[in-house]
């Protein structure tokens, strides 16, 4: 045998090689695409608008896939789920419900301390009392200034100012 036909054989040896091994991903790769997509969608096409549903599933399989071990644990996943929030934070004083229990719109499902928010209330209230009256205050301030701007007491700066403070009062 020559140099130069060892070689040509060698060549075509690893191109056909080359060559299986790229079919045979594809196939695979067909394989698994096929799969994948086949079951889930229909699946999830069949109870996207049902009810919330509780099925279970065989833990033996009849196509002798899997062998029988009824005595295994598994995994249970929700199809949906639900975040609830309350639009305050604060301590749970009462939980309403039950885990599972079926809920309306407008339930009462927990209590928060209603103390923070009390004494929060309390302390607004004391702080509007306090508003009132500084512009109850500078009102009257107000109209003396007026009364002593007419007899050219004042300068007509100090009721402007005078003025402004009531607006700001009154805004606050």
């Amino acid at each position: 045998m020559n140099k130069g036909e060892n070689k040509e054989t060698t060549k075509g040896r690893f191109r056909w090689q080359i060559g299986t091994a790229i079919i045979l991903l594809i196939a695979v790769a067909v394989y698994i695409i096929r799969l994948i997509s086949a079951q889930p969608e229909e699946d999830y096409k069949n109870r996207k608008n049902s009810p919330n549903q509780i099925s279970q599933l065989p833990l033996c399989s009849n196509t002798g896939r899997l062998p029988c071990l009824p005595d295994r644990l598994g995994t249970v996943t929700a199809l949906r789920t639900v975040t609830v929030r309350s639009r305050v934070d604060g301590e749970l004083i009462r939980v309403a419900f039950k885990e599972g229990q079926m809920v309306n719109a407008g339930d009462l499902l927990a209590e928060i301390d209603p103390r923070a928010f009390q004494v929060q209330l309390m302390q607004a209230e004391g702080q509007m009392l306090r508003d009132e009256a500084l512009l109850n205050n500078a009102q009257t301030d107000l109209v003396r200034y007026k009364t002593l701007l007419e007899q050219d007491s004042i300068a007509t700066q100090q009721t402007v100012t005078q003025e402004s403070l009531v607006k700001q009062h009154r805004g606050t």
